[in-house]
This record gives C-alpha cells, sequence and structure tokens, in this order.
C-alpha cells in the first residue's frame, strides 16, 4: 500500500501550519489550532479507507489513540482531559509496540540499541518523575510510567534491523516522537516558564517522528 503523494503533501501543510501556531500567542492563535491539529492523524490514516488488507490493525490503534490524545491535551486547563490525553498516548505507544514487535531483532547489535534507549528513558523517568514531584506531586507516577511506556516503544523500534524496510528512517521516528515527549515533560514540569516557542518543536519532533513510524511500519507490514 503506498502512501498518496498528495495526502503526505497535505500532512505536512498541516503540521508546519499547526507547529507554527503552536509557538505563536495562545491568546491569538491558539483558537484556530482546532482546525489544524486534530486534522493531523486522519490524514496519516485515510489510506484506511481505501486499503485495509495490508495496514496493521494495531497501527490503526496507535494513530487513534494518538488522535484522541492530541484533542484532549488541547485542553490543557482541564485536569481530566489532561490525564485522559496522556493515558491515550500511552495506549498509542502501547500499539506501536505491538506493530513493531513482530520485526524486532535480539542480534548483539540490536540489543545494544534497545539497551541504550532503555536506559534513557528510564533516567528520563526518574527525572521527569522528580520534577513532577514539585510542580505536579500528582502527576508524578503517572509521568515515570509514562516515560517508561515510550521507552518500550523506542527500545523495540531500535531492534527493528536496519535492513528491514527503511529501518533508519523507523528508528529516527520513534526517536523523534521519544524527544517531542520529553520536551513536553520538561516544559511542564521542568521549565514550566519556557518560551511557547518551543512549542514549535514539540510539534515538528512530534509530526516528523509520526509521519516515519506511519511509513516504516506500513512498509514492514508488506514485506
Amino acid at each position: 500500500m503506498k502512501p498518496s503523494r498528495r495526502r503526505v503533501a497535505a500532512y505536512i501543510v498541516a503540521s508546519t501550519v499547526d507547529a507554527a501556531i503552536a509557538g505563536a500567542d495562545r491568546g491569538t492563535w491558539q483558537p484556530r489550532r482546532w482546525a489544524t491539529k486534530p486534522l493531523l492523524m486522519p490524514l496519516l490514516m485515510i489510506d484506511t479507507v481505501t486499503d485495509t488488507s495490508r495496514r496493521p490493525h494495531a497501527l490503526t490503534l496507535a494513530q487513534t489513540a494518538t488522535w484522541a490524545g492530541d484533542v484532549l491535551l488541547m485542553r490543557d486547563s482541564d485536569d481530566r482531559a489532561f490525564r485522559a490525553g496522556i493515558a491515550s498516548f500511552a495506549v498509542a505507544h502501547l500499539a506501536y509496540t505491538a506493530a513493531l514487535l513482530p520485526h524486532a531483532r535480539l542480534s548483539r547489535s540490536g540489543r545494544r540499541r534497545a539497551a541504550a534507549v532503555t536506559a534513557v528513558s528510564a533516567l528520563g523517568a526518574v527525572m521527569l518523575r522528580r520534577d513532577a514531584t514539585r510542580t505536579r506531586p500528582d502527576l508524578a507516577n503517572a509521568v515515570a510510567a509514562y516515560s517508561l511506556v515510550i521507552g518500550a516503544m523506542g527500545a523495540t523500534a531500535a531492534a527493528v534491523p536496519t535492513d528491514r524496510a527503511r529501518g533508519r528512517a523507523l528508528r529516527a521516528g520513534a526517536v523523534l516522537f521519544m524527544a517531542s515527549d520529553l520536551l513536553i515533560g520538561v516544559t511542564t514540569f521542568t521549565v514550566p516558564e519556557a518560551s511557547r516557542r518551543l512549542e514549535t518543536l514539540v510539534m515538528a519532533t512530534y509530526t516528523a517522528g509520526q509521519l516515519m513510524l506511519d511509513r516504516g511500519i506500513t512498509e514492514l507490514a508488506e514485506r
């Protein structure tokens, strides 16, 4: 199932516009994100409407949960919505892990890469839990657990051989997704007064990572 060039182009345009709005003034521009951010995952999933024969169900679940998380986290002033958004993204990461797991190989290099990603995610979990304890102690344990779930996805992607369906791009996508979530954690719990311009970087890494994961997992399933 080859991606539609128009669909990918539309996704890139929507991602670019949304990333720019994300870093703009909250009062003036943020309401306009309701026209861009909820559109991102449907653009990646649109192929499902016409061809479900080889698209992994786990990938569809991951992107559906991601869409729910995107929408819920736009209501960041609502504590229940924030918690539900984090839970949705946790489901998405677990689904991505399930989609990647059949293609992972525990070769020597694969084990080294997976171990490195696991170590980084564990360190990130400890640091973010510490910072969340200072600012949002009610979320500290959930943040740490979520960081480990992210690490599981990244470690699984790291174990996919590079000679399998654009493995390097696939792993880069996982790293970008992890980086995006780390930036969210840092700007939420570690440096909450950070410039809103960082939100542009968050969305740029996030949307690029999603596109790479989508293409990589889809091509893995076609082999």
